[in-house]
């Protein structure tokens, strides 16, 4: 404070870099509080109430010539210095402040920070997309704790790839290389980190859980804490005490940790877009197409064109018509808890495999199997979609991650395929084409929409591609039918459309 007990600060000596696409940098204006307000302001030792340093919250605005404007808080630290110009107060008002950030010191948005103090009841103040946080006015030589909360959007942040992580911590594999982020893998708040957190973690990607039943999606821990074991971090407090406040606490700041999140993928405030985790290959699922009338039951087996070292996946499945009978491991250990049911209602299934080792199949290996039962008449390749609808829709390879894709009509035995028919729609006649991977007796047959058998072909089909002619006055009337070739090692399904 200089000696005659005031200091003017001019708004435009706060700015950081504003710029406009219009106006240039030297004509926009800045000015404090509003649009139209003062370029300066002055402060004095009444903006110190306790004589010795104040911090005081100002807004600073830009606008162009247009008359367009934005604004941006800030802070001012208001110190009296060694000439003691302001008198020195007793038991008057200080502030305590700080940011929440995760350890990447990205800022954490919407954290709910309580002061308690066994005086005063004080507002809590509820972070920024900036993090910070700041109680001011507080009552000097009083005792406070500050706690922060967070409870939002567990699934924030937390996919398959972090059960990945968090089994290779388990078996030693690759054990997790910060305090912050065991603490984010114990999803049980257990203090310890076990295969019950991987069920857990599972059961809400797979949402069966819509929020995890022991724990709170957020943790924070004080930034000056140091672990004195990183692997067993437990114990750590979860606010900051201040005991006879006697100045103004401005860096009392916390690490948010996103529990399930290991690899650091959360979006933790509104200024960071969603991190876009699908990279250009995909991991694309097959299974055979076929027809089913109401009541039928069949097995569909899903292969893989490029199942290779894949250490993890998961999507959202429709299964419109099907009720889900049962679920069977093939070359991937799979059973019900791999599965979420919560969304049958709304014609899907969500599904979450992993394995720390990576597994690799050849495309004519069968992952696993779901046996179904169709509540209505129709074809697999109408009912079937891959989708992230629920549970995002993305698979990992140990370099990096793939997005997921179903495939259904190619048999996932190699050398076969049942082509469109062309042309379709058809007036007169139309021509099915397949390939076969070998010489074989193939039944071609003809269906309605209610699944009724309207004509069977019988060809002796050769290696590699083949074709039959369908006559319309062999089939009937117009409409949508359904084509399907029956080999003893293939079969597949298409639909075609016969028009007046």
């Amino acid at each position: 404070m200089p000696s005659n007990g005031s200091v003017v600060v001019w708004a435009t000596d706060l700015n950081a870099g504003s710029y406009d696409n219009c106006t240039k940098k030297a004509d926009l204006t800045y000015t404090f509080a509003s649009a139209t307000g003062a370029a300066s302001d002055t402060f004095t030792c009444a903006d110190v109430p306790n004589g010795v340093s104040a911090t005081v919250e100002v807004d600073i605005y830009v606008t162009d010539k247009a008359g367009n404007s934005d604004f941006c808080r800030t802070y001012l630290l208001i110190q009296d210095g060694n000439g003691n110009i302001c008198q020195d107060q007793a038991g008057v008002a200080a502030v305590i402040g700080g940011k929440v950030a995760t350890e990447s010191t990205e800022p954490v948005e919407n954290v709910i920070l309580e002061s308690k103090t066994t005086s005063n009841a004080i507002p809590a103040f509820k972070t920024d997309s900036k993090g910070t946080y700041s109680f001011s006015g507080l009552p000097m030589k009083g005792d406070y704790s500050i706690t922060p909360k967070r409870d939002d959007d567990p699934t924030n942040g937390v996919s398959t790839i972090d059960l990945v992580l968090i089994q290779k911590h388990i078996l030693g594999v690759q054990p997790l290389n910060s305090a912050y982020k065991v603490i984010a893998a114990d999803v049980d708040r257990s203090n310890d980190v076990s295969a019950v957190d991987l069920v857990e973690l599972r059961k809400l990607i797979l949402t069966v859980y819509d929020k995890l039943p022991n724990n709170t999606s957020w943790r924070f821990v004080p930034k000056t804490y140091n672990f004195s074991n990183i692997t067993t971090p437990w114990g750590f407090p979860e606010k900051i005490d201040i005991n006879g406040l006697s100045k103004d606490e401005l860096s009392r700041d916390f690490v948010g940790v996103k529990i399930g999140d290991v690899n650091g993928t959360v979006t933790p405030h509104s200024l960071l877009g969603a991190e876009a985790r699908e990279a250009g290959a995909s991991l694309k699922f097959r299974t055979s197409d076929r027809q089913m009338k109401a009541g039928e039951e069949a097995v569909i087996e899903f292969t893989a064109e490029n199942f290779s070292n894949i250490e993890g996946y998961q999507f959202s499945m429709a299964v419109r018509g099907l009720e889900l009978k049962s679920i069977n491991s093939g070359i991937l250990k799979v059973s019900e808890s791999n599965f979420g049911m919560t969304k049958l209602g709304e014609g899907y299934v969500t599904t979450s495999w992993n394995d720390s080792k990576g597994i690799s199949a050849g495309s004519n290996d069968i992952l696993f199997s779901i046996k179904v039962k169709a509540t209505k008449a129709l074809t697999l390749s109408e009912s079937l979609i891959i989708n992230s609808k629920y549970t995002r829709a993305e698979a990992y390879n140990g370099a990096g991650s793939l997005g997921v894709a179903l495939e259904v009509g190619k048999n996932s035995v190699a050398g076969y395929a049942l082509h469109q028919n062309t042309p379709n729609p058809f007036k007169a006649t139309t021509v099915i084409s397949y390939e076969l991977a070998k010489a074989d007796k193939v039944t071609l047959k003809i269906t309605d929409v209610t699944g009724k058998v309207v004509r069977v072909y019988t060809q002796d089909g050769v290696k590699g591609f083949n074709q039959k002619t369908v006559n319309r006055n062999e089939v009937g009337g117009a409409g949508v039918m359904y084509y399907t070739i029956e080999t003893k090692d293939y079969s597949a399904t298409k639909k075609m459309i016969l028009v007046d």
